[in-house]
């Protein structure tokens, strides 16, 4: 679910990890999308703070499964790198999971720190900014409640990804363990 002034965008596909030292290989690339502004989001439960985006699907990724090639869209850390038609980029982080296979180790991905941490909010509506800590939470009052159907902050969807796992699942890789 993508809200954005720009009449286009485009979507990259990343898969995480060594690499060789790059850090990630590109698995798909859209063409160009048609880009919409979403309506505003609405505070869901006014006692926890809870805000949630009720967007429209602006795009479905099919994730392609090939059972003889384990490295086609194999298990492990994703990234979407929107691009708008003004240049602007944004990041959607995800996991691509694969229950039959087995590995080494299990890397956790924390995306509910991810969301516990975001405190997004509307800039023009009556719902400012609030996450789940006073500190980072307009007029120090935090929510109670948070939903993954919300923007992060500034397009930052990956910032807790970078800042902490990224050195952990490019050791593991770089390494050699099924991770």
């Amino acid at each position: 679910m993508i809200s954005t002034i720009d009449p286009n965008y485009n979507i990259k596909f990343y898969r995480l990890g060594w690499y060789g030292g790059a850090g990630g290989r590109q698995v798909l690339a859209t063409g160009q999308l048609p880009g919409s502004q979403q309506q505003l989001c609405s505070t869901i439960d006014t006692s926890t703070l809870l805000l949630e985006c009720k967007w429209t699907t602006s795009y479905t990724l099919a994730v392609p499964y090939n059972a003889a090639d384990d490295t086609d869209w194999g298990s492990g850390y994703y990234l979407a790198k929107l691009t708008g038609s003004s240049g602007k980029q944004s990041y959607i982080p995800f996991v691509v999971r694969d229950d039959n296979q087995s590995a080494d180790f299990l890397m956790q991905a924390a995306v509910t720190t991810y969301q516990a941490y975001n405190n997004w909010g509307q800039e023009t509506g009556t719902y400012p900014g609030k996450s789940l800590y006073v500190f980072n939470s307009s007029a120090g009052i935090k929510a109670r409640k948070v939903s993954f159907n919300r923007p992060y902050i500034d397009g930052r969807g990956a910032g807790q990804l970078f800042a902490y796992e990224i050195r952990t699942l490019r050791f593991l890789e770089r390494e050699g363990y099924s991770v």
